[in-house]
């Protein structure tokens, strides 16, 4: 801050602004010594003719920390990944989930030993940037304002800066800052699409979703109801060959199956074939709109959709329905 006041003012300013937080927001000690060295003019110097952070990281001691070895890094980004998480209650252990998922989806394509090594690290910390969002938006789960869904949408970019100033960690920084990238090049924060997202971003991206479902509501939701909810995103936010990857690391199958050619022939798509599975199932409008991650406007839309199609009036009708058709 005084660094910002400096070049925004002067000297003086920065001294004044030093005096007056002095005890507040600037340890007192650190204030005097700052106001000592102020008095010489040498001090300015890397202020005013230099990058002020490469001098002060050139006065830093040499300590063992230096010297980090390889077996090092999984320790830090495990660290990381804990230090983030910890952040919301909602989100403890989702970086650790996200690269037990991964690592599992980058074995079935096939990774090599070193791949699989850099696609952990990286799902460990793929949201380092969000301890740039403020707690208050964070814990929120819907209703953000645009000002608040553009600064979530800023946590990626955050990552990739914050781990392009690490060297050990700087060759995870482009794929950890992919894993919102869709493939139809409208997700952030690079709006990469197809196979310009990187491979590893492309997997973070899948384990990312799939996690992330898994952990609706207060108990973890079956995987194959998980692959099926989210393969509405396919070709659209997620890639088609990490999907599968994906279904087939989680489920132990290729693909998951389709609607039968009767579901088909009724005209429902796949959604309202969840919508009408999940009232079968006896959830309630509200519970149906927080399975399916949408609102409750929506559960209704697709109700009057289903209706209209099956030519019926009521949620027991269609309840009906459900059961002839064996969607429970």
């Amino acid at each position: 801050m005084r660094e910002f006041t400096h070049h925004a003012a002067g000297r003086s300013a920065a001294q004044v602004l030093a005096r007056e937080k002095r005890g507040t927001r600037f340890d007192p000690d650190v204030v005097g010594v700052f106001l000592t060295l102020a008095q010489c003019p040498d001090f300015w110097y890397a202020l005013e003719h230099e990058h002020a952070e490469a001098a002060i990281l050139a006065m830093k001691p040499f300590t063992s920390a230096e010297g980090t070895r390889e077996a090092q890094v999984d320790q830090v980004c495990e660290g990381i990944a804990d230090l983030v998480d910890v952040k919301t209650r909602q989100t403890w252990n989702h970086s650790r989930g996200v690269a037990e998922v991964a690592l599992a989806i980058g074995q079935v394509l096939g990774l090599g030993p070193v791949e699989q090594t850099k696609l952990r690290r990286a799902a460990l910390v793929h949201d380092v940037g969000k301890v740039a969002i403020p707690y208050g938006i964070l814990v929120k789960t819907n209703n953000l304002s645009p000002s608040e869904q553009e600064i979530v949408r800023l946590h990626p970019y955050y990552t990739e800066r914050l781990l392009e100033r690490v060297v050990p960690l700087r060759e995870l920084a482009k794929d950890a800052g992919a894993h919102h990238e869709w493939v139809n090049g409208q997700g952030y924060h690079r709006g990469l699409s197809g196979q310009h997202i990187p491979l590893l971003g492309r997997i973070l991206a899948v384990a990312d979703t799939y996690v992330h479902h898994r952990a609706k509501g207060d108990q973890p939701i079956d995987a194959r109801d998980v692959v099926r909810r989210i393969r509405e995103q396919v070709g659209t936010h997620l890639d088609q060959v990490c999907y599968d990857a994906l279904v087939q690391s989680v489920i132990g199958i290729d693909r998951v199956e389709k609607p039968t050619r009767r579901q088909q022939r009724d005209g429902l798509t796949e959604r309202e074939i969840e919508v009408v599975r999940l009232l079968a199932q006896g959830l309630t409008n509200p519970q149906i709109a927080q399975a399916l991650v949408i609102s409750r406007k929506t559960v209704e839309h697709h109700l009057e959709h289903v209706y209209d199609k099956l030519n019926i009036s009521c949620r027991t009708a269609a309840v009906a329905y459900a059961v002839q058709h064996q969607l429970v």
